[in-house]
């Protein structure tokens, strides 16, 4: 073989070689150029959220992409004819009435609306008593109230003296009934009690107080979110449908 056919050989397999390449590197560049939306194998919510970006917030009021994915919490409460309304931070209301104080105010334990309350995670008063945004921030409220410097080297009898004073209870009978429960002496301090017997004190004053539950009238938050979706598809039409179907399934 001389060596111009040696080249033509060559030339004729790099050609060939171009072809097969060619429309691959176009296929890859088309892919690095595309805005097509990633789906994600998590929530809809959490897709949702990365959905949209830093830049979209110019798009939008401040509280309105911030508030969409977040865990409504309440956020204030207000007395009605019948008895208090909790409002969470998504718009919701939970309206309840009837039932007993510990139950409409979230205070399984009756205290006080004081400054020390209020450190607890008290958001209102009602009658005189803390009203909480939730039963459990109201069961911690007991237990930091029993361990405060004010309770915890009282004993069983002395700190209910102070927690549940004669001229507004049946003093006497709460220690025996708490006593009795526990398994404890009236002369037991409370910082000498374990978590156990703590806890076991917790639950007993809630029961004590009278949990009792009325009625709730639910109301749900409202949804003038899709506007912002609406104008964020506007903005964007790459992402409109994903973000919409995203939206959907995290409601």
């Amino acid at each position: 073989m001389n060596i111009q056919t040696k080249y033509k050989y060559k030339i004729i397999i790099a050609s060939m070689i171009l072809m097969l390449v060619a429309p691959t590197d176009r296929a890859i560049d088309i892919n690095k150029k595309s805005n097509a939306p990633k789906h994600h194998n998590k929530t809809a919510a959490w897709s949702l959220r990365n959905g949209f970006n830093y830049a979209d917030a110019r798009i939008f009021p401040s509280t309105s992409v911030s508030t969409l994915f977040d865990v409504p919490t309440v956020q204030d409460v207000t007395k009605t004819h019948n008895g208090l309304c909790y409002t969470f931070t998504n718009g919701a209301t939970i309206e309840r009435s009837g039932g007993s104080i510990a139950w409409r105010n979230n205070n399984p334990g009756c205290i006080r609306y004081t400054k020390n309350s209020i450190g607890m995670g008290a958001i209102g008063t009602a009658n005189g008593f803390a009203v909480f945004p939730d039963e459990k921030t109201g069961m911690d409220a007991i237990h930091s109230l029993l361990l405060s410097e004010s309770y915890r080297d009282l004993s069983i009898e002395h700190a209910i003296h102070r927690y549940a004073p004669p001229h507004e209870n049946n003093t006497e009978h709460y220690i025996q009934t708490l006593c009795g429960i526990v398994g404890v002496s009236r002369n037991t301090k409370l910082c000498n009690l374990n978590d156990k017997q703590l806890a076991h004190v917790v639950n007993t004053i809630r029961t004590i107080e009278g949990w009792i539950v009325g009625t709730e009238i639910n109301t749900p938050a409202p949804r003038p979110e899709m506007q912002f979706i609406n104008q964020y598809a506007a903005a964007d039409n790459t992402r409109c449908d994903f973000v919409r179907r995203a939206y959907e399934k995290s409601i």
